[in-house]
């Protein structure tokens, strides 16, 4: 009788799960035990050594990330709680803050470098980088091609980040968060992608923080989309926009400055949200139909009577003439007034 050996059953995708984690783990322990170590000879070592490793532990975190991503993507649909965070080697205040150490040394000594060759001191491996910084707030890119480039750095504010609203979770106040949040969170080039998605979650309503929990700390891209994807949904836009739209009060006097300058307001914001949604010709048409109820009669049939196409665009610029007459107006006659009161006392 022959034995080939023993029959081995093929992993469940659970176990294949598991195994890849253990990896993961093991990886992201290295990686920061190579931080570690980095971090404790910034003093004393060479800053050419200090940056080509600085460089490959930046590889090993970019791959280990990808790998992460890759397997969330394959076996998402598994059952259990994972703590994602636990393969991110900068998702704990130590590991980044002794990360964010050594990149500061790195731009610290370029700078120290820069000043010497600007003070007149020449370098032998190339031209000396340009004089007079294009950018108040910048890092010096080093020369890969014999040419010296600047990269804009912008801090991220810890006031500004407070005063952001945090999202309601409402279709029409999405683009109006969104927008704050990547000109204070997004834009800011010291705070790493972990850092980022964190502070995303720390702003969303409960039900919108439960699309992007799944998410690993290293997945702020994706996490960046699926919100996009979700709230930007021309359907859903359409639906929720229209729908807002036809709840709004008319306004029928041109000379109600309050109201006509919030309807202004309302209509351009909506215009927007549209057109970042890309929705189709149709649903503009529908819009614009309900836009013309809203106004004061008189925009409208002035508009036609001069033979304009009767669009959003000529809508709001229109509006926005008759405001600045209507508020012209008011002015001279409060000015009006109170001349003869000022006449009156002498």
């Amino acid at each position: 009788m022959f034995s080939f050996g023993t029959k081995t059953d093929p992993k469940t995708p659970k176990e294949e799960l598991v195994e890849k984690l253990n990896e993961f783990a093991k990886l992201a322990k290295t990686i920061r035990s190579n931080i570690t170590s980095l971090h404790g000879n910034l003093e004393f070592g060479d800053i050419a050594d200090i940056a080509a490793r600085k460089n490959e532990i930046q590889k090993k975190i970019e791959q280990l990330q990808k790998q992460t991503v890759e397997t969330y993507k394959k076996y998402k649909n598994i059952d259990g709680e994972i703590d994602w965070s636990k393969y991110e080697p900068l998702a704990t205040g130590e590991y980044a803050e002794k990360w964010e150490d050594i990149k500061k040394k790195i731009t610290t000594e370029e700078r120290i470098i820069t000043n010497m060759w600007q003070g007149g001191h020449t370098h032998q491996n190339g031209p000396p980088p340009p004089t007079g910084n294009p950018h108040r707030n910048s890092t010096m890119i080093p020369p890969s091609n014999g040419e010296w480039t600047f990269e804009p750095t912008l801090k991220f504010d810890t006031t500004r980040y407070k005063l952001i609203q945090p999202f309601s979770g409402k279709y029409m106040e999405f683009l109006d968060f969104w927008d704050i949040f990547m000109d204070v969170v997004d834009k800011a080039t010291n705070l790493s992608e972990s850092a980022k998605f964190l502070y995303l979650k720390q702003k969303l309503d409960p039900d919108t923080k439960t699309r992007v929990e799944g998410f690993p700390a290293s997945s702020y891209q994706e996490a960046k989309e699926d919100l996009l994807n979700y709230f930007l949904n021309p359907n859903f836009v359409k639906q929720n926009v229209l729908a807002h739209f036809r709840k709004i009060e008319r306004v029928d006097n041109p000379r109600n400055i309050v109201k006509l300058r919030k309807l202004i307001s309302e209509t351009t914001s909506a215009w927007e949200k549209l057109k970042r949604a890309g929705v189709d010709d149709l649903s503009h048409e529908q819009f614009t139909d309900i836009v013309r109820g809203k106004f004061p009669q008189m925009i409208t049939n002035n508009m036609v009577m001069m033979g304009w196409n009767v669009t959003i665009k000529e809508i709001i610029d229109t509006a926005k003439t008759v405001l600045q007459n209507n508020e012209r107006t008011f002015l001279e006659e409060s000015l009006h007034e109170k001349q003869p009161e000022e006449n009156s006392c002498h």
